[in-house]
């Protein structure tokens, strides 16, 4: 019995589900730590915020993609 389009999602579902994981706790643990690195910064400039959030999902999606990616 042949799958057709679905063949590969048995394989795809084992990496996705670790690696989302892994994005979310990179996420949350950098946003944290940059966060309290310039607390005041954050709160009053919106900029400084979108830098923060933007480098930790940077962060965050290399680290998810070294589980989600073959080598």
């Amino acid at each position: 019995m042949t799958l057709g389009a679905m063949a590969g999602m048995p394989a795809m579902a084992a990496a996705a589900g670790p690696a989302h994981g892994v994005y979310f706790a990179a996420y949350e643990a950098i946003k944290r730590r940059l966060e309290r690195a310039m607390p005041a910064t954050c709160e009053e400039n919106a900029l400084a915020a979108a830098a923060v959030y933007s480098a930790a999902g940077g962060f965050a999606t290399v680290a998810a993609d070294a589980i989600s990616t073959p080598m």
